[in-house]
């Protein structure tokens, strides 16, 4: 993880007068939206025991994460539901999910703690780490640090949101509603790009090269 002190060398230097503390606040707030929207930030949560006859259970977000929506769902061993119909380069390139993308054989609690599974996936015997979640996070509104990959991989589409946020604001040192509305444009594009990559995966190959002779 990242300290927000890491950006700022890409945001301070364009908002004459502007605290940290007001930096900070819009840098989580536009870390929280990438995430929201790409789902860039996926990790695979700790594994649950499955317990025979049993529908609902609990599942938990990493520090400093919040879960934004389930990706993947293994249970006792099959894979049940993925969220993409394009199989991610490296992941499960084998195999099919049990379950379409607009049929998940889930339901979540509107706090996002528990899942219950439809009534045909209830298991039949208990499996240690038998219920398996791969989920898209966002990071809490009070979070000290940022995933890793924002700063390395994205940190341009952070810059690009943080500045437009800030320098939208009225008659504040570092208003400027033209760079702003250019900024804000160049956040868009890169959101649409990220969630592009976060759906289909890195799709390149290595290039192979025949030789003849």
């Amino acid at each position: 993880m990242s300290a927000l002190s890491a950006f700022h060398d890409l945001l301070l230097p364009e908002l004459p007068g502007c605290t940290v503390a007001m930096v900070n606040l819009h840098l989580r707030e536009t870390a929280r939206e990438f995430c929201r929207r790409t789902s860039a930030w996926r990790e695979t949560l700790t594994a649950v025991n499955t317990v025979a006859a049993q529908a609902g259970y609990a599942i938990a977000a990493p520090a400093n994460g919040e879960i934004v929506r389930i990706t993947k769902l293994t249970v006792n061993g099959i894979l049940l539901w993925r969220h993409s119909d394009h199989n991610r380069a490296g992941t499960d390139s084998e195999v099919d999910p049990k379950y379409g993308i607009d049929e998940p054989p889930f339901t979540f609690d509107e706090n996002l703690t528990t899942i219950t599974l439809a009534t045909d996936e209830i298991p039949d015997a208990a499996e240690v780490g038998g219920l398996v979640v791969e989920a898209a996070l966002k990071s809490t509104a009070d979070a000290a640090t940022l995933p890793d990959f924002l700063l390395t991989q994205h940190s341009e589409a952070i810059r690009y949101g943080t500045l437009s946020r800030l320098m939208m604001m009225s008659k504040k040192p570092w208003t400027d509603r033209p760079l702003a509305t250019e900024y804000g444009q160049r956040w868009n594009s890169e959101l649409n790009f990220a969630a592009y990559q976060a759906q289909v995966g890195n799709t390149r190959q290595p290039l192979r090269v025949k030789k003849y002779g």
